[in-house]
């Protein structure tokens, strides 16, 4: 089943919209659009026709790596840190 069908209706690819949503979700949104580009380039489809699925799948990409890398800070800032 598709996590775009389970968006709200007035879901956008903005920052804010993608930082509503946890990690999982992300990731599934990200596979479903990196699927459908990959889909459309093998299939021949024009530039002109993947270029919004390519900017979907790096709008998502950027999310998630930012995702990431926010809760993975570095060991020597966590405050609950042992000497």
């Amino acid at each position: 089943m598709s996590v775009v069908a389970n968006l709200k209706p007035n879901f956008s690819m903005n920052n804010t919209d993608l930082n509503t949503l946890d990690t999982e979700t992300l990731m599934q949104l990200y596979d479903q659009a990196l699927e459908a580009y990959k889909t459309s380039l093998l299939g021949g489809t024009p530039w002109e026709g993947v270029q919004e699925k390519r900017f979907v799948v790096s709008t998502l990409s950027i999310a998630l790596y930012e995702r990431l890398q926010s809760s993975t800070a570095h060991p020597a800032e966590n405050p609950n840190r042992t000497s």
